[in-house]
């Protein structure tokens, strides 16, 4: 498993390209909307 310091959205050679990079993105975004994270704050800014 690799860490990454910035998010790159827009890299076609990882996400893909067109509808299968919104397609995966979506997914991700997807996993995230379960989750709660009104109690995780800090200083008055959101976790994500």
């Amino acid at each position: 498993m690799t860490t990454c310091a910035v998010a790159d959205f827009g890299n076609e050679s990882r996400l893909g390209r067109d509808r299968e990079m919104t397609d995966r993105l979506t997914k991700l975004v997807g996993n995230f909307e379960r989750f709660d994270f009104r109690a995780n704050r800090a200083h008055g800014d959101d976790l994500l």
